[in-house]
């Protein structure tokens, strides 16, 4: 049952996402507590597993176990979905599941999900963070850093979700090939994939809403763009059904 929960958790995503579409807003209220906290957790996972590939963790595994169990005490410890979830099929489909939902969440128009703009800033950033160095050095000295200062004078900047594991990819990847930010356009999905086989596979998805998620949205607001409206989500509803509809195994 546990090799289970994965899949399960990644379908519960994809209900999600078809709620977002098929429900009213008001009607999806009491659901953005769950939604965010699944969401978060998943990308709390994904980033953990970044962290676990750098050098520093290579050379100390002990830190391994103190980085997970912070973080999820139950899968941790057990063998067949803890220490070997990385690489795990049912994983990755997770966390791209992950993926689509905050893809989703953050095209749609903010009069679609009205409640989801208090909790966008927490995975995008409103001003551009590619240029300041704080961010990339927080982000490869956190685990240096954590546990040796003290001092409560120092000052903590908040780095959204999508720029840390933007910035954790970049150093985990660093000696593959470069990942350059697609070039967006308004109103169209940036992950239409239904399955990858890594976790380097959602490189360019983090690099490009940490570039330029703004671009990606759709901010068009005026209601004589209504039919617009309809034929962004017609292509949405095109890549959901594809998502229901189960690959047939290769021979």
């Amino acid at each position: 049952m546990a090799q289970a929960v994965p899949a399960i958790q990644a379908n519960v995503f994809l209900c999600f996402r078809v709620i977002l579409l098929r429900m009213s807003s008001q009607h999806v209220t009491s659901l953005w507590p769950t939604i965010i906290s699944e969401l978060v957790q998943v990308l709390l996972q994904i980033e953990q597993e970044l962290v676990t590939n750098t050098e520093e963790f290579r050379t100390n595994s002990s830190n391994h176990i103190k980085l997970l169990s912070a973080l999820d005490n139950s899968w941790v410890t057990n063998a067949n979905n803890g220490l070997s979830a990385h690489g795990n099929p049912q994983w990755l489909q997770l966390q791209l599941a992950a993926a689509k939902l905050l893809d989703l969440a953050l095209l749609l128009p903010a009069k679609e999900l009205p409640q989801f703009q208090m909790y966008r800033w927490a995975f995008v950033s409103d001003v551009d963070l590619s240029h300041m160095d704080y961010v990339e050095d927080d982000i490869t000295t956190k685990t240096k850093s954590s546990s040796t200062n003290n001092n409560p004078s120092s000052t903590c900047v908040f780095v959204p979700h999508v720029c840390r594991l933007s910035r954790l990819m970049d150093v985990c990847y660093k000696d593959q090939r470069l990942v350059e930010p697609v070039a967006t356009r308004q109103g169209e999905l940036l992950l239409t994939a239904q399955s990858i086989k890594s976790l380097k596979d959602l490189h360019q998805f983090f690099k490009t809403l940490s570039y330029s998620w703004s671009s990606h949205m759709n901010i068009d607001q005026d209601t004589s763009h209504d039919r617009k409206d309809d034929a962004l989500l017609d292509r949405i509803e095109s890549v959901l059904e594809d998502d229901f509809i189960d690959k047939m195994p290769e021979s």
